[in-house]
């Protein structure tokens, strides 16, 4: 059955959450949310027991502190592919996780336009405001809401065009994260998961199907400085290798295409 699923990253906010899927009429909420030892922890079962009690079905997954602009990426840029992929309906809610998950969250969606929509959740007011019925009263609200209260709007935002890589860059880029890859390795792995037409671009003779690669997919990424060549093992032919620089990296994280442990996922391509 298709599905209406939110992707949220979750910080100090608990009705930014709640009624925001309640008001988009999600039937899952993907909780991006830190470790149990944080501060934030108790917000987020807050919002474990308020989707509970809305009879919205909830999943988690820990986005680490030590990096977390590219693990909010990498993390919503996979929930949103994986979830596209089984064909359901997928938003992305970038109002409960603070100012860099927030950015990060946005990037992530605004790569994957067509497979996701993007929206805010518009609070009603903030608790901080409440500080006139007294710090103790303040400290409540805090306790029971996070920084703000209620949910009045959440509106679409604007996906700004960002230029995704085309499926084989990305599935270069994606194998390269884990080790360095031979031309061979590269060619049958576009073989087995690359596009109907790039396939068929490839054909069955080896020194045809390198120059098809070298053209379309490794000198763009080369270009980009995605990827580097193995120089002392470049003078050998097939035993040309390529691995991924820190620049790539980033890229490759926005791909969707690396799972949790970083690992890539070529089913969803």
């Amino acid at each position: 059955m298709k599905e209406t699923v939110n992707i949220v990253p979750v910080g100090w906010e608990v009705d930014r959450v709640i009624e925001a899927a309640k008001m988009r009429k999600a039937d899952r909420v993907i909780l991006l949310r830190r470790d149990t030892g944080t501060e934030s922890a108790r917000f987020f079962q807050k919002i474990a027991k308020g989707l509970e009690a809305s009879r919205i079905e909830w999943e988690d997954e820990v986005v680490g502190l030590d990096n977390e602009f590219q693990d909010t990426l990498r993390a919503v840029a996979h929930c949103v592919r994986r979830e596209h992929h089984k064909k359901h309906r997928v938003e992305v809610n970038i109002s409960a996780g603070g100012k860099t998950a927030a950015v990060a969250a946005s990037l992530a969606a605004m790569y994957h336009q067509g497979r996701c929509t993007l929206f805010q959740a518009i609070p009603e007011s903030y608790t901080a405001s409440k500080l006139e019925q007294g710090a103790e009263a303040a400290a409540k609200l805090y306790e029971n809401h996070g920084l703000t209260i209620g949910v009045k709007d959440v509106p679409d935002l604007t996906h700004y065009h960002l230029t995704a890589l085309p499926l084989e860059q990305e599935i270069v880029l994606a194998a390269c994260t884990t080790k360095q890859q031979t031309l061979d390795d590269l060619l049958n792995l576009l073989r087995k998961h690359g596009s109907t037409s790039f396939r068929l671009k490839l054909g069955k003779d080896r020194d045809a199907a390198v120059k098809v690669l070298e053209r379309w997919v490794l000198q763009d990424l080369e270009e980009k400085k995605y990827v580097e060549r193995d120089q002392h093992l470049g003078s050998k032919g097939n035993r040309k290798s390529f691995l991924v620089t820190d620049v790539g990296l980033d890229a490759a994280l926005i791909t969707g295409l690396l799972n949790k442990e970083r690992t890539p996922q070529f089913d969803l391509a």
